[in-house]
């Protein structure tokens, strides 16, 4: 669509690009052996994860089979040997970010760290695992289904990402429509089911009857919806809390924010809207006034060796 309406493209090649430390390039074999760690470990969590797909497990997550993959495994060569020194990181000695995907909180004024031991997940494997996995998903490969974490792999196609915005591909879509397009309307209420289609009931008392409604709202807005498992719940102002309940995971609801349902929603979609949760990634734009690195890579991995496994930054696309 974006080629035949003349849009401006940029093609990204993630398989393009460059591993840095503080000193420079990464040499060509150091490079291949923090790859060939990660690929190692990935193939056996694929096939772990295929067995589990099949028995509809939805509850090992990745981080377990790369734990169970990496537990043997000694830090003899030099690129585990970099890393075996214990490591302030604010995730309780895990190594893993809680609070954020790759950028973690690292206080000035922490305690030393404790004796360092054996890691569960060689930095090689855990660095990779970052940028090729939790970048990707935004989450943290403890909180990704193995299962379900290469959903997506067999699409076709090349990534690009668009200079002048994606709202092109909005503005594309709009002009193709024939109907009539509500904006800035907030949705009140959903009834379905009676045998008549659907009706939408905007907040300001304005009804759209419709044969069929396609809902897709963010996943907070149907937490919301579902309050308690209610569908009726936040609309009515039902305080919505976070925590060990199991009613709205990562704190998403707010009162008076949701959809009310008529009838409500099947105990099964409330499951699932209550188990899932959104993963954090942040990006941030930098904008020099000139360029003084390479232009013919289109990826730049750093491996910041004082930061230890969970990196900050380690991942950055060239615009150029």
């Amino acid at each position: 669509m974006a080629k035949s309406a003349g849009v401006a493209l940029k093609r990204t090649d993630y398989e393009n690009g460059q591993m840095y430390d503080h000193k420079g390039e990464l040499s060509d074999r150091e490079e291949a052996a923090w790859e060939g760690a990660w690929e190692t470990v990935a193939d056996k969590c694929e096939t772990r994860a295929e067995a589990l797909a099949d028995k509809g497990d939805a509850k090992t997550s990745l981080g377990d089979l790369i734990d169970a993959a990496t537990a043997h495994a000694k830090p003899a060569d030099k690129v585990n040997r970099q890393w075996a020194r214990p490591v302030l990181d604010g995730t309780g000695g895990s190594g893993r970010c809680r609070t954020n995907v790759c950028a973690p909180y690292r206080p000035t004024d922490a305690p030393a760290a404790p004796a360092a031991r054996p890691r569960p997940l060689q930095a090689a494997v855990e660095f990779m695992a970052c940028v090729e996995v939790e970048h990707e998903f935004g989450g943290d490969v403890q909180h990704l289904a193995a299962a379900f974490y290469d959903e997506g792999e067999d699409l076709r196609g090349e990534d690009y990402v668009f200079p002048d915005g994606y709202g092109q591909i909005v503005d594309l879509l709009a002009a193709q429509y024939k109907g009539t397009v509500h904006l800035k309307a907030v949705v009140d209420t959903v009834a379905y089911g009676t045998g008549e289609g659907v009706v939408v009931t905007l907040r300001d008392g304005t009804e759209v009857h419709a044969k069929a409604a396609i809902v897709a709202v963010p996943l907070g807005v149907l937490k919301n919806s579902v309050v308690h498992g209610h569908g009726h719940a936040a609309a009515a102002g039902a305080a919505a809390t976070s925590g060990g309940d199991g009613t709205v995971p990562n704190g998403f609801a707010v009162a008076g924010s949701g959809i009310k349902f008529s009838p409500e929603l099947p105990a099964e979609y409330v499951h699932s809207i209550n188990a899932i949760g959104v993963g954090l990634l942040q990006k941030h734009a930098f904008e020099f006034p000139r360029t003084v690195w390479p232009t013919s890579y289109d990826m730049f991995n750093f491996v910041d060796r004082e930061a230890g496994p969970k990196q900050r930054f380690p991942e950055a696309l060239n615009w150029r």
